[in-house]
C-alpha cells in the first residue's frame, strides 16, 4: 500500500531542505510502544527517519534527523502530530505561583503554531571572546541532544544535590556549551562526539570568572537570536515548549495573574497511539 503522505516539512534552520513525511501506521505504533522515555532523543531520531518517504525527498533518500537542530526535530514531531491526529487537545496541569493551588486546562496544540519563530539570523555566529580559540557558535543538533540526554540520565542515577550529582550536573552544563561550539582547529579526523569531548577538555582549562563567563554569555545570546521553529526553552538538558499564558482562576477582578507554561516535550505524546 502506498504511504499516506502529509504536507512536506521545511527545515527552519535550512530552508533548502524539504522533508516528506507519511502518516504513522499501526506498525509504527508497535515499533515504538513501550520504549523508555529516558531515551527519547534517540527514539526521536529513529521516528523522524522512519516517518519519511525517502523517494519523495531530494536525492531519494532519508534525510538523517540526527543532523537537524533540536528545534527542527521538535517542530517536525509537532508537524507530523497536527497533520495526522484527529484530536490535538491535551491536558496541562501546573502548580500556580500566584495562589499556590493546582490548576489545569485543556490546550489545543494546533494553537502552538502561533508561537513558531522564523529566525533571519544565521545559524552560525563567529566567536568574539579574547583569550578563547577562534571558531563559531551553532545550535544544538540531534547528536548533541542524544549525548546530553545520556549525561542527564547518568547524573540522575545519583541522589540530587549529592557531590556526585553536582559534578555530573556541572559537566552537563559545560558539555551543553561544548556542543554549541565549533573551533577552527577541531580535528576533523575525529568523530563529532570526540570533537565535543576535546572542546570540553579545553573549556575546563579556561579562567572561570573571565573567559568562560564571557564565552557562555556570548553563546547564550547567540542561541537566543538563532531560535526557530516552535517557541521552546532548553532547560537542564531537555527542550520544553512555550505554551500560551494561563490566567489564575483565583485572580481578583481587574488584576489578571498570568503564568507562562512550559510543556515538557515528551516524545511519546507525539508518537502514534491506538
Amino acid at each position: 500500500m502506498k504511504p499516506e503522505a502529509i504536507q512536506p516539512y521545511e527545515l527552519f534552520a535550512d530552508k533548502k531542505v524539504r522533508v516528506h513525511f507519511r502518516a504513522p501506521t499501526v506498525a509504527d505504533y508497535r515499533n515504538f510502544v513501550g520504549m523508555s522515555p529516558h531515551l527519547e532523543e534517540a527514539i526521536t531520531t529513529l521516528y523522524l527517519n522512519q516517518m519519511q518517504i525517502p523517494e519523495n525527498n531530494k536525492g531519494g533518500q532519508v534525510i538523517d534527523s540526527i543532523n537537524w537542530t533540536a528545534e527542527d526535530r521538535r517542530t517536525a514531531l509537532y508537524w507530523i502530530f497536527i497533520n495526522t491526529r484527529e484530536r490535538t487537545v491535551i491536558e496541562q496541569g501546573y502548580q500556580c505561583n500566584h495562589c499556590g493551588n493546582e490548576h489545569g486546562r485543556q490546550i489545543d496544540l494546533v494553537a502552538l503554531g502561533e508561537y513558531i519563530i522564523d529566525s533571519n539570523h544565521s545559524m552560525t555566529e563567529k566567536l568574539a571572546v579574547d583569550g578563547v580559540k577562534n571558531g563559531f557558535i551553532q545550535p544544538l543538533r540531534g547528536e548533541a541532544m542524544e549525548y546530553l540526554e545520556y549525561l542527564r540520565n547518568t547524573r540522575d542515577e545519583f541522589e540530587e544535590d549529592s557531590a556526585q550529582w553536582s559534578v555530573a550536573h556541572t559537566d552537563l552544563r559545560i558539555y551543553e556549551l561544548a556542543w554549541s561550539l565549533i573551533f577552527k582547529d577541531d580535528d576533523k579526523a575525529l568523530t563529532v562526539t570526540e570533537q565535543a569531548e576535546k572542546r570540553f577538555e579545553y573549556l575546563i582549562t579556561l579562567n572561570a570568572e573571565t573567559h568562560f563567563k564571557q564565552l557562555a554569555a556570548q553563546v547564550r545570546n547567540a542561541l537566543s537570536e538563532m531560535r526557530h521553529g516552535l517557541m521552546s526553552e532548553y532547560i537542564d538538558g531537555e527542550m520544553r515548549l512555550v505554551t500560551p499564558p494561563h490566567i489564575c482562576p483565583n485572580s481578583e477582578e481587574g488584576d489578571e495573574l498570568e503564568t507562562i507554561l512550559l510543556l515538557p516535550f515528551r516524545y511519546h505524546e507525539f508518537l502514534p497511539s491506538l
